[in-house]
């Protein structure tokens, strides 16, 4: 051709060193650009990784929150039971000097009830009957006791009812609020 006299086999062996030199340069090119995809991909996981801990982390800041809210509220809510439960036994206090009054009452008919003996030979004969006044001072001091009994059930029992049901409440989440769009799909 133009006067050189190449061997054929060089030709073939410099055709094939050629291929093969592209073949590898195309290969060296696309081992880059995987190189670059899994870059990518290790920076995107990393960015998901870092997202995740920081939703973890609000999350966690979010329920140490609901915690010291609840245990604030439930530490209140103690506090206005003990001080209900201290008011209910200084209105016993006043009660019980309510009943001491009406058993000194009670106490002074009973004494002007009892009288002399109407014939002594009939109390000989059987046993001593109680005079109505006494009766009338066991039957008020069994029902004053009753009655303190009751009351102190009904205040403990409230007390506890309306503590349970603060705690309750206060155990619960917030509501929500939710805000209504002003236009009506109804107009």
């Amino acid at each position: 051709m133009f006067g050189l006299d190449i061997p054929w086999r060089l030709v073939v062996i410099g055709s094939l060193v050629l291929a093969v030199l592209g073949a590898l340069g195309g290969q060296y090119v696309t081992i880059q650009h995987l190189r670059a995809g899994l870059a990518e991909q290790k920076a995107a996981i990393a960015q998901e990784r870092a997202n995740a801990a920081q939703a973890a982390a609000d999350e966690q800041a979010r329920n140490r929150l609901e915690e010291q809210r609840r245990t604030a509220a439930q530490t209140e809510i103690a506090n206005e039971s003990q001080r209900l439960t201290a008011r209910a036994r200084a209105g016993d206090v006043h009660a019980d000097d309510g009943d001491r009054r009406l058993r000194d009452a009670t106490a002074a008919a009973a004494a002007a009830c009892r009288g002399p003996a109407g014939d002594p030979a009939a109390a000989a004969a059987s046993p001593a009957a109680s005079s109505p006044g006494d009766l009338l001072a066991l039957v008020q001091r069994r029902m004053g006791e009753a009655a303190r009994g009751v009351v102190r059930f009904a205040d403990d029992a409230s007390i506890a009812g309306e503590t349970c049901q603060r705690a309750y409440d206060a155990l619960m989440p917030p509501p929500l609020k939710f805000r209504l769009g002003t236009s009506n799909a109804h107009e």
